[in-house]
């Protein structure tokens, strides 16, 4: 088995950049359905 240390700023300033990446990857991905709604709604 292989121990990894990890200090825990480190750790928790990743996992908060991969959900930022997955954030933003997410909201790209639902931007023309969002655009789509918005015009459904009758916003410009």
């Amino acid at each position: 088995m292989v121990q990894i240390t990890i200090n825990e700023s480190d750790l928790s300033g990743k996992v908060f950049d991969l959900l930022q990446d997955v954030g933003s990857n997410a909201m790209d991905a639902n931007k023309p359905n969002l655009v789509v709604a918005a015009r459904e709604n009758g916003n410009p």
